[in-house]
């Protein structure tokens, strides 16, 4: 695990009038940057080197430039990686452009953040992508010499966007890895994603093929971490398994196993894990784990956040007019 408390200098808010704007509190970033420095010296190492620190700054447009530096030259001193959300949408691009007169990928290069320790999930809206108004500007060539951009297509889908040429990402030298960011963390279900979606957005059959996915989900991983050591079975690496079941009735006759996976499963034909020669999922259960009573604690804690956002919505609508059913509910006593 790479772990660290996030920060930011600001957050999102909409005003009465229902403009979107930040509300700013500089000293809340600084605050939370020392304490996350304090995380990485304290834990960094821990439980027999399974646990990494890392710096975990919020969404690009959430930092005020000084942070971003401060975070870059902690990031040194402590040689540790920094992961932070960018060019995930044209919100993010105009509101860079009217504060800093700058592209996002402009202000990671002022501010020192733009190198071999920086991960960025989702790098999506670059120059030339058809929802941004500006031309391809060898953005690709920048983002070849980050760590990686973490490739998030299932949950992007969900807000109705896409990396619209995985392939053309990977021969400009930039190093995919595969991240989740969303419920459920399904590693599988976001391959299969990203390889359907990599065919819709390029018109190609062959675009973002199984085998590519699959490198990004593993070998791409751990280039993105620098790390030797993982992605991969072979001597000298760590004894980390997941053995995923294909003989399941609904996962149908095996063709190629890697399409097969992607294609056919989930994480819930996922049998068993093994993490540094641990066994850690066993038969798809957690040895000594009670699932029930974390599933309902899981539950009670949703519940509570989302009936939170009431109390901060501008326009202090309810959590059932936020959070409609897909189907309305019926009224009592109409049977």
């Amino acid at each position: 695990m790479y772990l660290g408390p996030s920060y930011r200098s600001g957050v999102p808010v909409v005003t009465p009038d229902g403009t979107a704007a930040v509300h700013w509190r500089p000293e809340r970033g600084e605050r939370g940057l020392a304490d996350a420095i304090r995380f990485v010296r304290d834990f960094d190492g821990a439980h027999g080197d399974l646990v990494r620190g890392a710096l975990l700054p919020c969404r690009i447009e959430t930092l005020t430039p000084e942070l971003m530096r401060a975070t870059a030259d902690a990031a040194e001193e402590l040689d540790c990686l920094v992961r932070l959300h960018c060019l995930q949408g044209t919100g993010e691009l105009r509101r860079l452009a009217d504060r800093h007169a700058t592209t996002p990928l402009g202000l990671l290069k002022e501010t020192g953040l733009l190198g071999p320790r920086l991960l960025i999930p989702h790098a999506i809206y670059i120059g030339g992508h058809s929802e941004v108004d500006t031309p391809y500007a060898g953005e690709l060539d920048d983002l070849a010499t980050v760590a990686g951009i973490v490739h998030c297509p299932y949950t992007m889908v969900r807000y109705g966007a896409a990396l619209e040429d995985f392939d053309r990402y990977r021969a400009a030298g930039v190093n995919i890895a595969m991240g989740t960011d969303s419920f459920p963390p399904d590693m599988i279900r976001g391959m299969d994603y990203g390889t359907n979606l990599s065919k819709l957005t390029t018109g190609r059959p062959e675009a973002g093929s199984a085998a590519d996915y699959y490198r990004a989900a593993t070998l791409g991983g751990a280039r993105a971490l620098g790390r030797t050591d993982l992605g991969r079975l072979a001597p000298g690496a760590l004894a980390d398994l997941v053995v995923v079941r294909l003989d399941g009735p609904r996962t149908g006759p095996v063709d190629d196993p890697v399409r097969t996976l992607l294609m056919n499963t989930s994480g819930a034909d996922v049998d068993t894990v093994v993490v540094n020669g641990r066994t850690v999922l066993r038969a798809g259960r957690i040895p000594g784990v009670d699932e029930t009573a974390w599933r309902t604690r899981a539950q009670r804690l949703f519940d509570r956040m989302k009936a939170a956002y009431a109390d901060r919505d501008y326009l202090h609508r309810t959590t059932d007019a936020l959070f409609p059913g897909s189907f309305p509910a019926r009224p009592a006593g109409t049977g």
